[in-house]
Parts: structure tokens; C-alpha cells; sequence
């Protein structure tokens, strides 16, 4: 049930109004600025919006400037209002399951970068948007790989880009894109 509930709140995001990825430029108490692709954008935040990065808050403390993020906000220019913002994970690992639209991979020990509580594996969402350097077919239980996605809270990532990998060589994250490109 927790796995419905989880991918019916990723696809739904796009209810929320628009989406937008970027680096935090700077955060001042309730307002946080990005740099995109398309310029500057600020935010405004509440006391509902929702900061995923290694936790889920309702506030900026753990984000800082550098950061990579994607925002689902609403509004209208210069009101923005951000909904949910999860920063950027990286994950290398091995695939110890493999469903239509997910995976679950346990990290590698030497890994800093996953989310909490994820020694049983992470779950990896997998959307027809997620970049894969193979065939989806080729992403089966026993390969190891290397994932860059989305803070989804709870041990998930919403995948970016899979890669299988090769050796040691650490995965470099995708730049960040933005819807309004």
C-alpha cells in the first residue's frame, strides 16, 4: 500500500502547478532564490511546504546555497509559492529487485550520499522521463548501478538518470533541467 500511495503523490505533483529545477542561490527565512536555466526565480515558502533532503522538513535548514533542487510551486509572478522541494540524491549500488516502474537497490557502503534507513535498499521510481543508459530489460536484480534523482522522502528517489555501472567510477549528476527551457 505504501508504494501506491508513494508513486499516486509523484504523479501527482504536476497538480501542484508547475515544476522547476535549479541551484539554490540563497535563502532568506521564508523565501528561497534558485538560478535555472531560465534566470533567477524566487519562492516564497509556508509552513506546508515540504524540504526533502536526507529527512523531510517543513522548513529551509537543511538546504544551502549550491544545492541542487526541483520545486513544484504554484502562483503567479511575484508570488511564488513553493509546494515541495527535494534536492538532488546520487546512489550507487546493487539492484536486489526490479518491478515495472521501480527498483530497489542496496546502497553500497562506501556511498554517502542516500537517503536515511536504507540498508534493506532504497526504492527507485523509474517514469518514462528517466533517463536509462540501458535497456530497461538490462536493469535486473544482481547489477550494479548508479542512480541520480529526487529526494522523494522515506528511503525513495524518483530516478533522473540509471546507469549501469562500470567499475568505481563515481556517477556525475545530471546538470539541472527545467521544464521551461
Amino acid at each position: 500500500m505504501r508504494v501506491r500511495f508513494i508513486l499516486f503523490t509523484l504523479l501527482s505533483t504536476a497538480a501542484f502547478g508547475e515544476m522547476v529545477t535549479g541551484t539554490v542561490a540563497g535563502i532568506d527565512k521564508n523565501q528561497v532564490r534558485l538560478k535555472t536555466s531560465a534566470g533567477e526565480l524566487q519562492l516564497q515558502t509556508n509552513e506546508k511546504t515540504t524540504v526533502r533532503k536526507a529527512g523531510t522538513f517543513h522548513d529551509l535548514s537543511p538546504l544551502a546555497a549550491g544545492d541542487p533542487v526541483r520545486v513544484n510551486y504554484y502562483g503567479d509572478s511575484p508570488n511564488l509559492i513553493a509546494v515541495d522541494v527535494s534536492a538532488s540524491v546520487t546512489l550507487s549500488g546493487v539492484i536486489s529487485n526490479s518491478a515495472s516502474m521501480s527498483l530497489t537497490v542496496v546502497p553500497d557502503s562506501k556511498t554517502g550520499a542516500t537517503p536515511k534507513d536504507s540498508s534493506a535498499g532504497v526504492l527507485v521510481f523509474v517514469s518514462s522521463a528517466t533517463k536509462l543508459g540501458v535497456a530497461k530489460k538490462d536493469l535486473t536484480a544482481g547489477r550494479k548501478v548508479q542512480v541520480v534523482g529526487w529526494d522523494a522522502g522515506e528511503g525513495v528517489i524518483d530516478a533522473e538518470e540509471i546507469k549501469i555501472s562500470s567499475g568505481d567510477s563515481p556517477v556525475r549528476p545530471a546538470p539541472p533541467r527545467s521544464r521551461h527551457e
